[in-house]
């Protein structure tokens, strides 16, 4: 009768005679590991073949397993959060996503997955979700991440609108001035455009230009007359080669005025009324 080291002369191959050949290295490791690691190999698994929503439902098992709190289990936590948060956000299940992200526990995953979600839901057309979602502890992240993408816009009228989210953002916060700061900006954007004289509907007196002049009124309305101030940069004449624009004060009358001074133009420019090169435009 052949002897246990006959029979299986190559430890390794002992291993792989008792799988058949259907495990491999990382599966034989796991085997008998326990409940966390089994489903974090089915997450695994999952995840290669990118399907999504079991990835969801194998995370939250796994998840569901983790008693310990050494090191390798935190890490299996970390590994199983940052997984579910990926699945969520190809599956726009931005709930579970958002979820997730809150019980990251490394500052500069969770701070990375949070951009991650702002910008996605945004581009999915979720700007009122996210408005709607609490983001404890992470607001001022959030309003950084919106504030960073309405710099980065070239034509304020197309692509994602990041200007009316920061500033409905900011209003939802009560940060009313900051929504006054972000829509005047915009307003700003849309003069250098050329946008002022496209007239909206049947209304002759509403455009774009005067449609933002009211967001700016209505923000700055919001405050206390004495604080009901913004201080603003207009935007660099590139044509006179100015590379950063001038600083100023701009009150809730100083908006009104210029508001009003828009219409007086509109109208005059409605009934033909032209001025001369170079002369201020007379209404009569």
């Amino acid at each position: 009768m052949a002897n246990k080291s006959s029979a299986y002369p190559d430890s390794t191959k002992h291993s792989e005679y008792r799988s058949a050949g259907f495990l491999d290295e990382t599966e034989k490791r796991l085997l008998n590991a326990g409940l966390p690691e089994y489903y974090s190999h089915i997450v695994y698994l999952y995840d290669k073949e990118k399907i999504h929503s079991f990835v969801i439902d194998f995370t939250r098992l796994a998840l569901q397993f983790i008693k310990n709190e050494d090191i390798q289990a935190s890490q299996l936590r970390t590994e199983m959060h940052s997984r579910l948060f990926a699945a969520a956000i190809q599956t726009s299940r931005y709930d579970v996503a958002y979820s997730a992200l809150t019980l990251l526990t490394d500052t500069a995953l969770q701070l990375s997955s949070l951009r991650t979600l702002v910008i996605k839901m945004c581009e999915a057309s979720y700007a009122s979700q996210l408005i709607d979602l609490p983001f404890i502890s992470l607001q001022d992240h959030v309003d950084e991440i919106l504030a960073q993408k309405c710099q980065t816009i070239v034509e304020v009228n197309v692509g994602v609108p990041y200007h009316k989210i920061l500033y409905a953002w900011r209003i939802a916060r009560s940060d009313f001035r900051g929504a006054a700061t972000i829509s005047l900006e915009r307003l700003q954007r849309l003069q250098q455009s050329g946008e002022g004289d496209r007239v909206l509907g049947d209304n002759d007196l509403e455009t774009p230009v005067t449609k933002q002049y009211i967001a700016v009124i209505n923000a700055l309305s919001c405050v206390d007359p004495k604080h009901a101030w913004i201080l603003s940069e207009d935007l660099p004449n590139k044509k006179h080669g100015e590379v950063k624009g001038k600083r100023k004060v701009v009150t809730l009358m100083d908006v009104r005025r210029e508001y009003q001074e828009e219409l007086d133009r509109i109208a005059a420019i409605e009934n033909n009324q032209f001025s001369f090169a170079g002369e201020d435009m007379d209404v009569l």
